[in-house]
């Protein structure tokens, strides 16, 4: 929990974290140097604004290990009802003026969800997808994979999708399909962000890099497109890291 200086019942923000072991400060072991701490910054930056905010790990990554629920078992849901919990803790504290929320990419489409079922006053979407975490997975995967492993990642993605669980998983494709993730991967073909974010009523600003290469520029246009209301702000040069891209923008 971040507060500003000098500054008491202030707007607080919740900050949820993006996809994979992404801890509260925006680290990730699979990361590159210098490509970390975005949502410390983040933080930073909110209280240099006079606002508030609070970051968490999620479960199993970074402090939060001691959970019943063992990881194979763990779905977007229970990554949901925790988020849900945490706006619950901030209400009942009494220190804020109103509360809303920041998601990154995972956390954008949990966020998005959050604003349909709690008294959240802002909602912002940072490198969200607009499309089901189905289509968005195999549009990365296709530029990185010969046309038969990607072919054999529909199949198990369309297994994924169905009644039944896949076959063997080869293992070029095992860090995307590893049978721990299979719950989590099937809860998460449910959620549909642009349909969910057609129903929010809150103030919406969708915020996407140029260089995001994970979520392109064009979910961020199509997500607005699902809520006429929303902003939408394209930033030059930013990548899915939230950092300036080494290269040209597109």
């Amino acid at each position: 929990l971040k507060h500003p200086k000098g500054k008491e019942h202030c707007p607080v923000v919740l900050i949820i974290a993006g996809s994979g072991l992404t801890d509260r400060n925006g680290n990730n072991p699979m990361l590159p140097a210098g490509q970390g701490f975005s949502y410390e910054q983040l933080a930073e930056g909110l209280a240099a604004n006079g606002i508030a905010s609070l970051r968490y790990d999620k479960r199993f990554v970074g402090e939060s290990k001691q959970f019943g629920k063992p990881v194979e078992n763990v779905t977007l849901n229970d990554f949901l009802a925790d988020a849900v919990a945490w706006i619950g803790h901030l209400e009942r504290s009494g220190q804020f003026s109103g509360i809303s929320v920041v998601g990154h990419s995972e956390g954008a489409l949990l966020g998005i969800a959050l604003a349909n079922n709690t008294n959240i006053k802002n909602l912002v979407s940072l490198s969200g997808p607009a499309e089901g975490m189905d289509k968005l997975l195999l549009a990365q995967l296709k530029p990185r994979l010969a046309d038969s492993l990607y072919q054999r990642a529909v199949t198990i993605m369309d297994a994924l999708k169905g009644p039944q669980m896949p076959g063997s998983v080869p293992g070029e494709l095992k860090m995307f399909f590893n049978p721990s993730l299979y719950n989590f991967w099937q809860s998460a073909f449910t959620f549909d962000p642009g349909a969910l974010i057609s129903g929010v009523k809150v103030p919406v600003l969708i915020i996407n890099g140029t260089a995001d290469i994970q979520v392109p520029p064009a979910q961020a246009e199509m997500l607005q497109h699902c809520n006429a209301s929303a902003r939408l702000l394209l930033i030059k040069g930013m990548t899915h890291l939230l950092k300036e891209s080494d290269t040209t923008p597109a």
